[in-house]
């Protein structure tokens, strides 16, 4: 009760309110906390936004079209932090930035300047160096974005060898004949192993791993006579001399451009391998190794399955030879599709099964297509444990045609024949007797992604989770060294099949991870937890418009296009998409749509806390930049 009140009541006499005519606290109208979205004048034009990457003293860095970057960042020529643009030295769509904590490595203890990396379209991909010069007492203008790799400047591309399918195209240029697990690959970081050119045919990789090469490759003729091949085309497959195709092994594949790509198999003939990796980039992360802050892990991913990767010293580090420093493009491994299986494959699910058997999986296992090219008349046995798949048929007996081959005294016993068949050639079952055809199965074979890979994120064990079109979520994990080259697990959804909102394989665009809890967003509204430990990975769907089943969940949740997630943890988290969509989601399948007065696409978001006060980073199309918070 307030003074004046009191003295009416009691009548006294000189009762005063000595407060009166005064504003005392309590009886200003207070403003409830509420959401406040405003968007910010970068100056900087109307082009496509693509992703934002925040540091907590609140400095954030975006990303757009035609190379664009641009900070707030307070330095010593802008301490009222306004934007200004970053020179990246590309012209390139740029789709994402991810930076690391590390500025203590270049003499900038007292800062959070620290390495960054962006990627973008045709396999641009660059790297921040906060301090180039290393001088003495550096300030943050001496930072400075370098193109590793895009146009003009390539990865030199890579392939997966599957050492279960030694000869996939069947044409007698072994796949991985150089004894790497790579073709082109290295013995370390930074040595090319050659492949296959100039008619060599021993310890190198086929140049063509997918198209036999020379005498054995299929004629082209697009004139129908039955003659030459097309002459357009002559060249690039066989060599004709007066007795037909030359055997010649100089002539079995020509190397215009000596890259070690065949020219069938090159797509942009080049004096060099300049830009031959050109699928776009749409995701990257990078991070520091746990046990050596000098060491850097980076994970990028992008069209057609795409993986880039580098794990190596950071740019602050003398590096000695035969090491690369991560500028240089060759220190980087360059995947044009990612090596997986998935998750119920015979390989996981019945390890001890033997190749070429059937495991009772679910799923039939993958295929080693040089067991029955129609271009290899016969297999090798090879003497490996476990024995790798062999098209076996004994003399008379076209029944056994199929018939594993199980290593050094082996011997193949079917319907009273039997046939010591060790280390031998076998007669390929595809070209056998009987219309019969061997067996294909191969549950130790990997599978070579082609969907296009979209996001990634990376929790505190190394384990990265990739998401993108058709459904497509995959995960490897990078504890003891490992790297991106793996084979990566797919997730299939089990014998339950895709949960609720995937039935459909929708796209999935984006996935963040943050204090236990990986969270996936995708088209038609889908927001999905994950776990990528389990077999099925996809948790549930937590936010699905007018879901009877789940009342708990706001009806109005729009089936938008989701471009975004920020996780805030296991169970929480924010998602962006289309016309300014942004919903916050928390435990038990709550979702709420909460109103940005924004209609632009949203396409990026970061969370920044600053002194404690949260802090939302919107970005998307016309130049989008919004900033938002609870207060």
């Amino acid at each position: 009760m307030q003074v004046g009140a009191v003295c009416g009541l009691l009548g006294g006499a000189g009762c005063q309110d000595r407060n009166a005519g005064q504003v005392r606290r309590g009886d200003e109208d207070v403003e409830p906390p509420r959401w406040r979205f405003e968007r910010l004048d970068h100056l900087m034009g109307e082009m496509t936004l693509n992703d934002v990457w925040g540091r907590d003293d609140g400095a954030v860095f975006v990303v757009g079209w035609y190379g664009t970057i641009f900070t707030n960042r307070v330095t010593r020529a802008n301490p009222a932090g306004a934007w200004k643009k970053m020179e990246s030295n590309t012209t390139e769509h740029l789709t994402a930035i991810w930076g690391v904590y590390n500025g203590d490595q270049f003499r900038q203890a007292n800062r959070r300047d620290g390495e960054m990396f962006a990627v973008g379209w045709t396999g641009t991909l660059l790297h921040y160096n906060p301090n180039p010069t290393l001088k003495q007492n550096p300030v943050p203008e001496d930072g400075r974005w370098e193109v590793v790799a895009g146009p003009g400047k390539g990865f030199t591309p890579r392939i997966k060898i599957d050492p279960f399918c030694p000869d996939a195209d069947g044409d007698g240029f072994l796949d991985d004949g150089g004894g790497h697990p790579v073709t082109g690959g290295a013995d370390g970081w930074w040595t090319l192993k050659d492949t296959c050119s100039g008619g060599a045919i021993d310890d190198c990789d086929d140049n063509c791993r997918l198209s036999p090469n020379g005498s054995l490759r299929p004629l082209i003729d697009r004139d129908g006579d039955f003659g030459d091949p097309d002459p357009t085309r002559a060249q690039n497959c066989i060599e004709w001399g007066d007795d037909g195709p030359s055997n010649d092994l100089s002539l079995r594949q020509l190397d215009a451009d000596n890259n070690g790509v065949g020219d069938v198999c090159d797509d942009a003939l080049t004096p060099t391998n300049e830009a031959g990796f050109l699928p776009a980039l749409f995701d990257v992360w990078a991070g520091v190794d746990a046990n050596d802050a000098t060491q850097l892990v980076v994970v990028a991913v992008g069209e057609d399955g795409a993986v880039v990767s580098y794990r190596g010293p950071n740019a602050a580090q003398t590096v000695t030879a035969p090491a690369l420093p991560v500028s240089n493009p060759l220190a980087w491994i360059a995947q044009e599709h990612a090596a997986y299986q998935y998750s119920s494959d015979c390989a996981l699910s019945a390890p001890g099964t033997l190749p070429g058997q059937a495991c009772g999986s679910t799923r039939l296992p993958p295929s080693c297509a040089a067991q029955c090219s129609s271009y290899k008349p016969s297999c090798n046995c090879a003497e490996v444990d476990p024995p790798e798949p062999c098209c076996v048929s004994v003399a008379g007996n076209p029944l056994a045609v199929g018939a594993p081959c199980a290593g050094p005294g082996c011997v193949v016993s079917v319907g009273g024949f039997s046939a010591d068949r060790t280390g031998v050639s076998a007669d390929n079952g595809c070209a056998g007797v009987g219309g019969l055809s061997c067996s294909t199965l191969c549950p130790n074979c990997f599978r070579s992604l082609s969907k296009t890979l979209r996001a990634l994120a990376v929790d505190d064990g190394g384990t990265i989770v990739a998401v993108g079109a058709g459904g497509t979520l995959v995960t490897l994990t990078l504890a003891g060294g490992n790297d991106a080259t793996g084979i990566w697990i797919a997730s299939d959804f089990g014998t339950a099949g895709p949960p609720e909102g995937m039935e459909g394989r929708e796209l999935l665009t984006a996935i963040s991870h943050r204090d236990g809890g990986f969270h996936a967003v995708g088209a038609a509204g889908l927001v999905a937890g994950v776990n990528p430990g389990a077999g099925a990975m996809v948790t549930g769907v937590q936010c699905r418009e007018d879901d009877p089943t789940t009342p708990a969940i706001d009806e109005s949740i729009p089936a938008v296009f989701l471009t975004g997630v920020f996780a805030l943890g296991d169970q929480q988290g924010y998602a962006i998409g289309d016309r300014g969509t942004l919903v916050e989601f928390r435990g038990g399948g709550y979702c709420e749509v909460i109103d940005t007065d924004t209609t632009e696409n949203f396409l990026g978001i970061w969370v920044t806390y600053v002194q404690g006060v949260r802090r939302l980073w919107l970005v998307g199309a016309n130049g989008a930049v919004v900033r938002g918070g609870y207060y």
